[in-house]
C-alpha cells in the first residue's frame, strides 16, 4: 500500500510542470476567520485511488474519495455569529444553490441529499479551465447570482450545515479541466502570505468541553451539549478529533476547583478515523459536585513521549442554591 502511494505521489509530482503551464490561480483565504483560533483545516484531498485514503503527505487527514479541503469552525458561538465565505480568487459565478436547510445529515439520512451533497454553494469559473466550488453554506445566505463577476475577497455567503455535512464547515474544491486539483500539492496554489496558517497538522483537536452527562454523538455534533450543574448525574469531559490513527493514545485529565486531580485516564484508538468523538468522566452518587472552576486537559500522543496536540479549557460550576 505504501509503495503504491509513493508511486502515485511521484506521478502527481511529474504532472506539476504541466499544471504550472496551465496558468493556475493564486488562492487567498476562502473564509473570514482567525486561523487557527476560529477555524481550522480538518480534511484534505484524498490522493489514494483505492478504497483506502491518504492525504498529500501520506497521512490520514482525509477520507476515501474526498475531493476538497475542509475548514471547520472551532466554536459554536462563532458559527452562530456567522462566518463569511469569501472568493479566494476573482471569477464568474456559474452555479448557485441557496435553498437547502441547515441540518445534520446524520439525523435525516444521506438518502435525502443524493445528488445535492454539496448543499448550498457557489461555483466560480476562474478562467483557463480552472473552477472553484464552495459547499455546505448557510440556507438563504448566498449573496451572488449566476453570471455575476466577483473579485478576490468578495463575500459570497456564510458557512452553514447544508448538504452531506455532519458539522459546520466549508468544503472548497478546486478543479482544472474537469480534474480535481489539491491546492497543497503538487503545485501549491495558496497565497504565500497564508501558507503557514493553512498548513495542517497530522491531527487536529476540534471542539472540547465538560458536560453533566455522557453526551451522544448527535448532541455533540449539533453543539447542544449543556454545561454541568452541581446536581448533574456526572462530570464528563468530551472532545472532537480529526485525523486520528490506530494506536494513538488520548490522555484525559480533569482538575477540581481545589487543584487536585478529579480524573486521569487514557483512551487508545482502535482504528484510523478522519472524524472522532470521545468522552471520559465520573458519576455522582450522593453529594453535589463542589462549586468552582474545573480545568480539562486533553492530550493526544503518537509514537513520541510528548503530545502532538493539546486542548485546555476551564468550566465554572455555580454554587448549590
Amino acid at each position: 500500500m505504501h509503495c503504491q502511494f509513493l508511486i502515485i505521489l511521484l506521478l502527481t509530482a511529474f504532472l506539476a510542470t504541466s499544471l504550472a503551464w496551465a496558468d493556475p490561480p493564486i488562492l487567498s483565504l476562502p473564509l473570514a476567520c482567525d486561523l487557527p483560533k476560529q477555524c481550522r483545516v480538518t480534511s484534505l484531498v484524498d490522493h489514494d485511488p483505492s478504497r483506502g485514503f491518504r492525504d498529500y503527505r501520506g497521512l490520514n487527514l482525509t477520507y476515501d474519495g474526498h475531493k476538497g479541503t475542509d475548514f471547520a469552525i472551532t466554536r459554536k458561538s462563532v458559527f452562530h455569529r456567522g462566518i463569511h465565505v469569501l472568493a479566494a480568487a476573482p471569477g464568474r459565478v456559474v452555479g448557485v444553490r441557496n435553498t437547502m436547510p441547515d441540518r445534520n445529515v446524520v439525523g435525516v439520512g444521506t438518502s435525502t441529499v443524493v445528488g445535492r451533497e454539496c448543499g448550498n454553494g457557489v461555483r466560480l469559473d476562474l478562467g483557463s479551465g480552472w473552477e472553484m466550488q464552495y459547499c455546505h453554506m448557510r440556507w438563504g445566505s448566498i449573496t451572488v447570482k449566476r453570471g455575476a463577476r466577483v473579485e478576490r475577497g468578495q463575500k459570497l455567503g456564510l458557512i452553514g450545515l447544508s448538504g452531506r455535512s455532519e458539522y459546520p464547515h466549508l468544503h472548497v474544491q478546486v478543479v482544472h479541466n474537469g480534474r480535481v486539483v489539491d491546492p497543497f500539492f503538487p503545485s501549491r496554489l495558496w497565497s504565500g502570505s497564508i501558507v503557514s496558517k493553512l498548513t495542517p497538522t497530522s491531527v487536529v483537536i476540534g471542539r472540547a468541553g465538560l458536560s453533566g452527562w455522557v453526551p451522544s454523538f448527535s448532541v455533540l455534533r449539533s453543539g447542544r451539549a449543556k454545561p454541568p450543574s452541581p446536581h448533574a448525574p456526572a462530570l464528563v469531559a468530551w472532545v472532537e478529533l480529526f485525523g486520528v490513527r490506530r494506536g494513538d493514545r488520548l490522555r484525559w485529565q480533569i482538575l477540581s476547583p481545589n487543584g487536585r486531580t478529579f480524573l486521569e485516564t487514557s483512551t487508545r484508538m482502535k482504528k484510523n478515523s478522519v472524524h472522532w468523538f470521545g468522552h471520559a468522566g465520573k458519576k455522582r452518587y450522593d453529594l453535589p459536585w463542589p462549586s468552582g472552576q474545573y480545568r480539562v486537559r486533553v492530550e493526544l500522543y503518537r509514537d513520541l513521549e510528548i503530545p502532538m496536540a493539546v486542548n485546555e479549557s476551564s468550566h465554572e460550576l455555580p454554587s448549590v442554591p
